[in-house]
């Protein structure tokens, strides 16, 4: 499931991350610098995670998030909008977290 994610965030800028590896199996611990003004730094040498995770403890989200979110759908769809048996299944991956 890791390369699947991999194979489909990597053409997504910002979206793909060393520590977006282990969103899969739920050990990941998310970028807090991916939605500051300047981004993460490190790109895709981060070992924190890129993937957007979900917090059910609040309520609203940042506009920041909300694009990056946006950014990863927009970029699942492309690739998958004519499997979406396989756009199921990465969406499903992707919102485990």
């Amino acid at each position: 499931d890791a390369r699947l994610l991999q194979d489909a965030l990597q053409d997504v800028e910002g979206a793909w991350s060393k520590g977006s590896a282990r969103h899969t199996d739920g050990s990941c611990k998310a970028c807090h610098y991916m939605h500051t003004s300047k981004g993460c730094q490190n790109g895709a040498d981060c070992q924190f995670c890129h993937i957007p995770h979900t917090n059910s403890n609040h309520t609203k989200v940042s506009a920041s998030k909300r694009q990056h979110c946006k950014l990863v759908v927009d970029a699942l769809w492309g690739k998958y909008k004519d499997d979406l048996d396989m756009y199921k299944r990465v969406g499903h991956i992707i919102s485990s977290r």
